[in-house]
């Protein structure tokens, strides 16, 4: 489901303040990649997430014409149990095209 920047940017602030841990899913046409992260700083035109030993960083630029949608973690699978998600579309995909995106997606404790 679609969602506002703001509200978008309320969910970065919760995660931020509970040190939430996130798994962190890029896809796009040159590579995918799957880790984990949190939050660490939130501006207006930026993103900066650490791995938990702070020695990996991802900046993420915010850009106007991004979009955001919200869902539960139901389809996500692996070992651990997932909640919320947050998806972040630099590109959506035309009919039967993949879109752009970063999805974070909050782990659950044990």
């Amino acid at each position: 489901m679609r969602t506002r920047r703001e509200e978008a940017f309320d969910l970065f602030s919760k995660w931020l303040s509970e040190a939430t841990l996130l798994e962190c899913r890029l896809n796009f046409p040159a590579f995918r990649s799957r880790f984990r992260v949190r939050l660490r700083e939130i501006s207006e035109s930026n993103l900066r997430l650490w791995s938990d030993d702070t020695t990996s960083e991802l900046v993420v630029r915010i850009l106007p014409q991004m979009e955001f949608g919200y869902g539960d973690a139901a389809g996500v699978r692996g070992p651990d149990r997932f909640e919320g998600l947050l998806v972040i579309f630099f590109r959506l995909g035309r009919e039967g095209e993949e879109a752009d995106f970063i999805c974070l997606t909050e782990v659950l404790a044990g």
